[in-house]
């Protein structure tokens, strides 16, 4: 980990985004509901403030009780949700989802206790893109097939985890951002080509498929959220680099996930700290954002994951949670020749019992982002 380049914020402005997505409940990519009016007049339950409800289909989050009112964000199938005030029978209720409020129509919402939803165990996330999302190497050839030596590159697991974490709000941006050339703000070597290395959204690499390498570049060495002193995600002020920290990371996240909304800092990720982390704690953190159709990104202590044999401070994504084997799933970018063991490969996703990621986690002393 790094020292942080994020400068202090006097205060992070209120979340107010414009209305996105669908125009009818539930937030269904668009399709209208048989009759808007029936929807308008239904009656709900009355839910009293801290219950546990969960989605029954992909939902609008509003900001306020009404179908008029802006959509924040899609919940979506399975998703869990708190009552934040005790509703009344009008059909609408306040909750808070992954940390943010609004308000959802109850037309779509049953008790967790129900069985409601696709929040029961075990949970997971699809996988199919993020799994072949892997780093580039600190050696090799581009993407353009030019040669390079950048020992920067062996250190952005944070990046990398960020672009897994990233595709479950901007898919697109993972598998289609637009190729190009990548060079550090500063301190690039100069075993590179003259205009940086060239990197494309998917190609093939040493033999395997891989997504994201443009956008996991941009995310590098080029993003600049309001509280960077300088851009990329990863720290440039020694070569090689020594990487990225929880409050850089957070602070990316954030600020692409909001589109650069100006309420970015509190759009949804937040640190959780090693030193205050229990192991109910960090459950309750993963099932609440898999369930809520997220990633946990974890700073983790290599030498007590199945897939190294060394240990050192790293990035994982955690993307699902098994109750029944007490284990959970994680994805990493570090490819085989980064991480070296006989036991890794390139992509792929890693089940570890639940009490090992939480001595990783505890480990390495960092925490996570949720």
């Amino acid at each position: 980990m790094t020292t942080s380049k994020s400068l202090l914020l006097a205060a992070a402005a209120a979340l107010v985004l414009g209305a996105a997505g669908c125009a009818s409940e539930p937030g269904d990519g668009g399709a209208l509901l048989t009759s808007q009016a029936d929807e308008l007049a239904t009656t709900g339950p009355t839910y009293t403030a801290g219950t546990e409800l969960v989605t029954t289909a992909a939902l609008n989050l509003r900001s306020a009780g009404s179908t008029s009112a802006s959509i924040l964000r899609v919940m979506p199938n399975g998703s869990h949700v708190t009552v934040r005030v005790t509703s009344g029978a009008n059909g609408w209720v306040a909750v808070r989802f992954s940390g943010y409020d609004g308000w959802a129509h109850t037309s779509y919402l049953v008790l967790a206790s129900n069985g409601g939803g696709g929040g029961s165990s075990p949970g997971m996330l699809d996988t199919s893109i993020v799994s072949q999302i892997v780093e580039p190497e600190g050696g090799g050839k581009d993407d353009a097939n030019n040669s390079f030596t950048d020992k920067n590159y062996w250190n952005f697991c944070m990046p990398g985890a960020a672009t897994v974490a990233l595709y479950y709000f901007l898919p697109t941006n993972v598998t289609a951002w637009p190729a190009g050339s990548f060079k550090e703000p500063s301190n690039a070597p100069s075993a590179i080509p003259a205009g940086g290395t060239y990197w494309d959204s998917k190609d093939k690499v040493n033999g395997y498929a891989t997504y994201g390498r443009a956008y996991l570049m941009h995310l590098a060495e080029q993003v600049k959220p309001p509280s960077y002193a300088a851009p990329g995600m990863a720290s440039f002020t020694s070569y090689p680099s020594t990487g990225a920290n929880l409050t850089d990371l957070r602070d990316a996240l954030n600020w692409e996930a909001s589109g650069h909304a100006s309420g970015w800092a509190s759009f949804f990720y937040s640190i959780a700290k090693s030193s205050s982390m229990t192991q109910s704690s960090l459950h309750a953190d993963i099932k609440k954002t898999i369930d809520g159709g997220h990633a946990v990104v974890a700073a983790a202590d290599t030498g007590l994951l199945p897939n190294w044999s060394r240990s050192l401070s790293h990035a994982i994504t955690v993307v699902g949670y098994d109750d029944t084997a007490s284990t959970y799933k994680y994805t990493d970018t570090c490819g085989v020749h980064c991480n070296g063991s006989a036991k890794s490969k390139n992509g792929g996703v890693w089940t570890i019992a639940q009490v090992a990621l939480y001595n990783a986690i505890k480990s390495d002393g960092a925490g996570y982002v949720k």
